[in-house]
């Protein structure tokens, strides 16, 4: 197993540890005869540990990890026991030691922190206003920190937006892929346990498309006909600076915006992330060229590319169906429903096909400018999809 996606006891300086009853009387017991004391010398000195800290580790309050290690170690306790000594980690109760991620339920959570999360602090944090998704992620979490282990949870009010966070040692696997603060500066990529191991690639794009992703409808017209057919794209962004001060700020740039020399490089600058995941597409014969799509101007003048990634040909969404598959139910539906209506379609046939696809969209996430702004759905149909 590749050691880089264990996370064990002495990984992070910043983590808590509170010891067994068991593990405090061994330690006591050892210590007291190794510094030839009784149990009420403050033996700490002897120990290189602070006596705040000894008295703390007594008490069952939280001390540093690295002090619990050298707690053990100086008692010589084998490494099984200094795991089996640890009763909470940064309040996870019976926590599994080590940390693995290099597993189904890591491999969604690196999907997830990676998509919609962020490290701040020393903790990781994770937002989705999506039940089915965060019911999901509470799941993945106790697989690999434990069952009594709850995720803290706090609600932004002006949206519902729920934000899970993570302690410290569960954070230290994503500062070692790289994962923090701004991921638009970071080079980020797929981590390489998921890339070298096929099995991955159906999860992380699972996960993908409840995360990040989408399938939406695309309506193409021939003659007096229409086509409804379904398409996955999903889209990355990445900060960059062209030498050149654009005249309009908070202002999209498409490519007849741009000048030749600058969209070139905005070309050659395709984001590592999305070039692995075109690269875990083509495992389940699919495809697909990364491409720049639209260059976005902040009010601080600061620039942000968007990549998109699109599987658009039939044959492309038949064998990410039959392959690869959906995470969430809707997602299955909405694609069955596209795929058996392909053929060509009068207008209110189209307006019949969009409308039973937003519905299988859960009320509380049908707030967005794809509805609003569909020129299929009448005023009706937008205020009760909206609601």
């Amino acid at each position: 197993m590749n050691e880089k996606y264990l996370i064990d006891h002495t990984e992070s300086p910043f983590s808590k540890v509170i010891a067994n009853d068991d593990h405090i009387k061994n330690v006591l017991c050892r210590a007291i005869k190794k510094c030839n004391t009784n149990l009420h010398t403050p033996i700490s000195k002897n120990i290189n540990i602070e006596l705040r800290s000894w008295k703390k580790f007594l008490s069952k309050k939280y001390i540093k990890e690295l002090t619990y290690y050298r707690l053990s170690k100086f008692c010589d306790f084998s490494e099984s026991q200094i795991r089996e000594g640890i009763s909470y980690i940064d309040d996870i109760n019976n926590p599994i030691i080590p940390l693995n991620f290099n597993c189904p339920a890591g491999v969604r959570m690196d999907v997830a922190v990676i998509n919609e999360g962020r490290t701040r602090k020393r903790i990781v944090e994770y937002t989705n206003k999506d039940k089915e998704i965060l019911d999901l992620i509470r799941e993945c979490s106790k697989r690999i920190l434990g069952e009594n282990f709850n995720p803290h949870e706090r609600v932004d009010l002006r949206d519902q937006t729920v934000c899970l966070s993570f302690p410290p040692y569960f954070a230290k696997h994503f500062i070692k892929i790289e994962i923090s603060s701004n991921k638009n500066h970071l080079q980020v990529g797929v981590p390489d346990y998921i890339l070298k191991n096929p099995k991955y690639h159906k999860i992380w794009w699972q996960g993908n498309l409840s995360e990040e992703a989408s399938i939406y409808a695309f309506v193409s017209s021939n003659n007096s006909f229409s086509y409804v057919v379904p398409r996955i794209q999903i889209n990355r962004a990445k900060s960059v600076s062209l030498p050149f001060k654009f005249p309009h700020k908070e202002t999209t740039y498409y490519h007849k915006d741009l000048s030749p020399v600058f969209l070139e490089e905005l070309k050659a600058n395709i984001p590592k992330l999305i070039k692995d995941e075109a690269k875990m597409l083509a495992t389940f014969g699919i495809n697909v060229t990364p491409y720049f799509s639209k260059l976005y101007i902040n009010k601080r003048g600061e620039q942000t590319a968007t990549y998109s990634l699109m599987v658009s040909n039939l044959s492309g969404i038949a064998n990410y169906f039959q392959h690869i598959g959906f995470e969430l139910d809707r997602h299955r539906k909405q694609c069955e429903l596209l795929m058996s209506n392909n053929g060509p379609k009068t207008n209110d046939e189209v307006r019949d096909i969009i409308l039973k696809f937003y519905q299988l969209v859960p009320k509380y996430l049908r707030g967005n400018k794809k509805i609003k702004n569909n020129k299929w759905l009448t005023h009706k149909d937008k205020k009760d999809l909206l609601g």
